[in-house]
Parts: C-alpha cells; sequence; structure tokens
C-alpha cells in the first residue's frame, strides 16, 4: 500500500523563459485551414463550413506527460527539474494586475489572458479581478500569504538594477505530498501564481514578444509547467517562449490547456497519465473562416470548444502615434462564429476609435443564424479602449470583446466576441 505523509509541503517553484534575450519569431499558421488574404471580402451572405486537422490524442498525451514528468527540461539557468505530477487549478483563476503597471503593460497583459481563454470553454475562462499590490514574491520568494488561492498576480517591473538573469518568471504556490512508495515529491494541489515581467527588457522590442513571453509565463501559472523538447515540438510556445502567437494559441498547447482543464481531474501522476484521459477526441475540427485585405479572421470547434483566430501582419507603430488619422477612426467588416450547437452566426462589425482618448465602440449589428432568422435581438454593442495596438471592451453587452490591429498602418483590425452563447471572429478594414 501507498502511503503519504500527510503534512503538505507548500512551495513557490520558479519557471524561466525559454531564449534568453532574443529569438527568432515565426509567423504563425493557426491550424485551421484559413485561407490566404485575398484582399477581398467575402460574400457576407454566405457561411461556408470546412475541417482541419488538429493534434491527435497520442499527441496530446505526449505533450501533457511532458510537462508531468518532472523533467530535466532546458531554462534559462541550464537544466533543472520539479516534482513531478501535472495539476491545475480546482476552479478558474482571477488574475490579477499589479496597480504599478501602465496602460501598455496592461494591454499586453489583457491580450495575453484572452488568448489563453480562446483556447478554453466560456465557463472555464480566466477571469480579471481588481488590482493588486506590487512586488508580493522578490526574488522568487515564497507566494504563501502573500497571493490568495485561486489567483494570479501580474506584475510588469523595473527590474535591471535586481540583478535577476530572467526578463520574465513564473511562480506557484503548489502544495506537495510525500510518496514513501516511489520516494518522491508529487505535485497535489495548485493553489496561486504569478507572472513577473521586466519592463525594462521588454521596452525596445517588438509587442509580440512581450506577448508571446507573458502567454508563455501565464500557461506555466495555470498548469503547464514545463518545457516541451523544442525538436519534438517545433510549434508550441511552451517549447520555445519567443514563438510567436498571432491570434490564437499554437495548436498543441490549445489542446494542451483544453485537455488539461477538460479532460484531466485536478491532479494527476504521470504515469497514471494516458491517452484514454483524453477520453472521445475530435482530431478534426469545423471551421468558419474569412479574409478581409489586411485581416484572416474564423472560428475552429472541435472537443467541444469554439476557438477564435485572426491573423495578419503588425503595425509599424502604436495606433496613437500614427499621424495619419486623426479624430475618430472607423474600421468595417464581418463577424463569424457558433452558438453553442454549432449553429453558424454572421453579421456586420464596426470599431470606432478616437484617437484624443483611445477609447470607443465595437457594434455587431445585423446578427443572423446561417438560416436566416435573427440571432437574439439582432445586435451587440461594447465600449472598448485600446492600449499599444491591442483593445479590449470595458463594458456593453455580456461577454468579452479582444482584438489587435493589423497593416503597418492600422488598415485592418480583428478579434474575437466571446459569450455564453455566441463565439465569434471578426475582422474590419478603415474606411
Amino acid at each position: 500500500m501507498v502511503t503519504r505523509h500527510a503534512a503538505a509541503l507548500a512551495t513557490a517553484v520558479i519557471l524561466v523563459a525559454c531564449g534568453g534575450g532574443g529569438g527568432s519569431p515565426v509567423s504563425q499558421d493557426p491550424d485551421t485551414g484559413a485561407p490566404t488574404d485575398s484582399g477581398t471580402p467575402s460574400s457576407p451572405t454566405t457561411l461556408t463550413r470546412t475541417t482541419s486537422q488538429g493534434p491527435t490524442a497520442e499527441r496530446v498525451a505526449d505533450y501533457l506527460y511532458s510537462h508531468a514528468s518532472g523533467g530535466p527540461w532546458d531554462g534559462a539557468h541550464g537544466e533543472y527539474t520539479h516534482a513531478p505530477g501535472l495539476v491545475r487549478f480546482a476552479f478558474p483563476p482571477t488574475v490579477r494586475m499589479a496597480a504599478s503597471m501602465t496602460g501598455r503593460e496592461r494591454a499586453f497583459a489583457h491580450y495575453g489572458i484572452a488568448l489563453v481563454n480562446r483556447a478554453l470553454p466560456y465557463e472555464h475562462h480566466l477571469q480579471i479581478g481588481p488590482d493588486a499590490p506590487s512586488v508580493v514574491a522578490k526574488d522568487g520568494g515564497d507566494l504563501e500569504g502573500n497571493v490568495p488561492h485561486g489567483e494570479i498576480f501580474v506584475e510588469f517591473h523595473r527590474d535591471s538594477a535586481s540583478g535577476r538573469a530572467s526578463p520574465a518568471v513564473a511562480h506557484q504556490e503548489i502544495t506537495h505530498v510525500y510518496d514513501d512508495a516511489q520516494a518522491r515529491w508529487e505535485k497535489k494541489v495548485l493553489l496561486t501564481g504569478q507572472v513577473e515581467m521586466d519592463s525594462d527588457f521588454f521596452d525596445n522590442r517588438p509587442d509580440h514578444q512581450a506577448i508571446s513571453v507573458f502567454v508563455h509565463e501565464l500557461l506555466h501559472t495555470i498548469g503547464l509547467q514545463g518545457h516541451p523538447d523544442h525538436e519534438e515540438y517545433p510549434d508550441s510556445n511552451m517549447a520555445d517562449a519567443w514563438f510567436r502567437i498571432d491570434g490564437s494559441l499554437p495548436a498543441i498547447d490549445a489542446a494542451g490547456v483544453l485537455a488539461l482543464y477538460t479532460r484531466l481531474p485536478a491532479e494527476i501522476e504521470p504515469e497514471d497519465l494516458s491517452v484514454t484521459d483524453l477520453g472521445a477526441w475530435e482530431e478534426q475540427g469545423t471551421n468558419l473562416t474569412r479574409s478581409l485585405s489586411r485581416v484572416s479572421f474564423g472560428v475552429r470547434h472541435a472537443n467541444g470548444v469554439t476557438m477564435p483566430w485572426t491573423k495578419g501582419t503588425d503595425p509599424t507603430r502604436d495606433l496613437a502615434d500614427n499621424t495619419r488619422l486623426q479624430g475618430t477612426a472607423t474600421w468595417n467588416g464581418d463577424l463569424i462564429g457558433f452558438t453553442p450547437t454549432l449553429v453558424g452566426v454572421q453579421g456586420n462589425a464596426e470599431i470606432s476609435i478616437s484617437l484624443a482618448t483611445m477609447d470607443g465602440r465595437a457594434d455587431f449589428t445585423a446578427l443572423e443564424h446561417e438560416d436566416g432568422s435573427t440571432w437574439g435581438d439582432g445586435d451587440l454593442g461594447y465600449t472598448i479602449t485600446v492600449g499599444a495596438n491591442y483593445l479590449r471592451s470595458t463594458g456593453g453587452d455580456a461577454g468579452t470583446v479582444n482584438g489587435q490591429f493589423y497593416g503597418a498602418n492600422h488598415e485592418g483590425v480583428g478579434g474575437s466576441v466571446e459569450r455564453a452563447d455566441l463565439t465569434g471572429a471578426f475582422g474590419a478594414v478603415r474606411r
């Protein structure tokens, strides 16, 4: 019989981002069967379903085992290991940002959280709570007593003078129990987490690098605590923190998060993890896609979740610094999506931003099911704000809106609308 010491050991596990000071970002194909950007709008009256292949159940199980194994993995300071096991939050955690964070840093964090949420069913989304105190775990200190259970603290800070070698780090407070039979400590309960980002390091780097590294660390805090082999998983942000994320998580990371939070128990030992734990895993997804000038967008449904995605090229400057635009700028386009029962929905999308305040609106009108009947009352409206080149909703109808601008001079914009009754993606071009 296996006996375990009931005395739990709570530790703050420190995981550092891969890649040191650089990396070679690669433009990501979201693996949704998206068409190439033709530069012309598709018909607003046609919803065409396509299919695409996602990761197999065997590949997802192997990927999760790499996180559960305990290592060794390569990190910024060489090889590291930790106690084996795979743990996740028992309930969707609440993310709180340090009160000291700038508007730009908040925009990065909000968008990174949105990218993780796009891979999860709406009821499993990470929540965003009120601001948190700054510097709750200096120099990798213990989180116990600093971060409430069920919460993740996020902080960007000026860290150059501290001597810390890594530009980003994740901490977790995890309860461990000792297994006498296997003579090892094992992870049992994930309680809290924290992401720290060095503002000085990312100030003069492309925004997408801060987003990619932030997502890497955030995924560590919610349970993907390893660094899978880069040769085996070259398309994983968890194998390479600098892997450029454009509008959705890489397919294998998205599948891993989905399986962790919807198919596995809150704690599992590596030797107990198998492909059968994933249940009836769908490799083939059902897609709705559309392409406008400067932005492609769509949704992919598989394994009980509809994942929005967008794709395009980055602007050359922040929206607030685009001197070609004055007054209120407006982008018009389309929204497409699925209801929870996989009924297609489409409509018009309009994004308007005051260049003086960086606030505006996201309005979705003439919403209808694919049979032509009206969806809901036919429209949704949200107030939004922009930081750097990322937008998010601040009020309005139920649900959340998140997105980013595309094109050298912000010619396009794409994003997601996520609610309990609709998951959609939108794209629009500036008129």
